[in-house]
């Protein structure tokens, strides 16, 4: 056990992950953690507490929130619990009906969940993933499989390749870009989270061009060129970057307790869509390609 746990932090120090080991590089990265958990934790709404973090944690509470505020979200078809599949109002129903009913087949992910673990597209009632999700304890999400604009589609095509925007709290000037990422699949994943493969480079928050080659965590490396596709990853520029910004900032004043969040967005043949909100929205992506990430960010949080 402990072998494996100095394996990880001899991985996380060779890519830059940890911090700096002065009083102020650990004071500061324990600040960014506190910020990105604790404050979502302690709630304060009339007079009582509560744990926000339950809520970004629920895809389907998020989902039906950002859905209501009149922002673009994954269409939710229905749900799975312990074995039920049911329509969103509570119906039962067979999730071989939802496969009719969209046949370009559907998305299942879990309702709680993170890194892309549970997730799959299933194009057939056939899939024998579909037994696997029916015979399964867990709760997860039935939605429709969103169709990728072709620009991004052609960096990977087996996976939505998404943004991931913080936006910053700026007070009563309302919220704010802070950095952005690129995040794209990679060796048959049929996600583009780097902890599941996938690749990620640095987005220029003012423009939406990637201004840094890929990097992949497992092996640990950089790369000027995607290893399917061949396409070159620096240089790219993001479509409809501006409307995503445009639709971050807006979803951010729904949250006006959180001072970051973390927005992952999906460039389709409609516009853009949020895919999920997070308040812990990962840091050490950030810290790759900025070794003073945690002092520059707090640094622009304390002056909002």
């Amino acid at each position: 056990m402990l072998l494996s746990l100095y394996r990880r932090l001899a991985e996380k120090w060779r890519m830059g992950l940890l911090p700096s080991l002065t009083p102020s590089g650990c004071h500061d990265y324990i600040r960014m953690y506190r910020l990105r958990v604790d404050e979502c934790k302690q709630v304060t709404v009339q007079g009582k507490r509560y744990d926000a973090t339950l809520l970004f944690r629920n895809k389907l509470y998020v989902n039906s929130l950002l859905s209501y505020a009149g922002l673009p979200v994954c269409e939710d078809l229905g749900t799975i619990e312990a074995g039920e599949v049911r329509t969103l109002d509570g119906k039962p129903t067979d999730l071989h009906l939802l496969f009719r009913s969209r046949g370009g087949g559907v998305f299942v992910k879990p309702v709680m969940g993170s890194g892309g673990r549970g997730c799959a597209l299933l194009r057939s009632a056939d899939d024998p993933r579909v037994a696997e999700y029916l015979a399964s304890s867990g709760s997860y999400l039935v939605q429709r499989p969103l169709e990728q604009e072709e620009v991004m589609s052609a960096l990977y095509p087996a996976s939505i390749n998404t943004v991931r925007i913080v936006t910053v709290s700026r007070g009563q000037a309302g919220p704010v870009p802070y950095c952005a990422v690129l995040r794209v699949g990679c060796g048959g994943s049929s996600t583009d989270n780097w902890t599941s493969g996938g690749l990620v480079a640095n987005l220029d928050v003012q423009g939406g061009r990637v201004v840094s080659p890929a990097f992949r965590k497992r092996p640990f490396q950089f790369l000027e060129r995607h290893p399917d596709s061949g396409q070159r990853i620096e240089g790219f520029e993001v479509p409809r970057f501006n409307e995503m910004v445009d639709v971050a900032t807006r979803a951010h004043r729904l949250f006006p307790f959180a001072s970051s969040l973390g927005w992952d967005l999906a460039c389709v043949r409609t516009g853009v869509v949020i895919i999920e909100v997070n308040n812990d929205w990962g840091a050490n992506v950030h810290r790759i390609f900025d070794k003073s990430f945690d002092r520059h960010f707090l640094t622009a949080v304390e002056s909002s």
